[in-house]
């Protein structure tokens, strides 16, 4: 057997679900954009809260950032060496 499409018990299992969907996503935007404005790479000049976000989502911990060179760190978040250099600087301070 199967459910007719427009049923009110299959409508309101759709409701439920994506409410329920809307509410991680929220969820999880909050959370994120939480980690980004206490994270200490914010006040580096050249790294907007964008640049954070995809720092702290591409490197799973300080270490791996502070090993990094400063010309591939700059290349692959897109930014100036000198703002690289002062991020991979803030992160050995941090580890160390």
């Amino acid at each position: 057997q199967s459910i007719h499409k427009q049923s009110p018990g299959l409508i309101l299992l759709r409701q439920l679900r994506d409410e329920a969907h809307r509410f991680a996503i929220t969820f999880q935007r909050q959370k994120r954009n939480k980690s980004v404005s206490k994270s200490v790479f914010i006040n580096i000049k050249g790294m907007g809260e964008k640049k954070v976000q995809k720092l702290l989502s591409k490197y799973k911990d300080l270490e791996m950032v502070a090993s990094k060179l400063d010309q591939e760190l700059a290349k692959e978040l897109s930014i100036s060496k000198a703002a690289a250099k002062e991020v991979i600087e803030t992160a050995k301070r941090i580890i160390s």
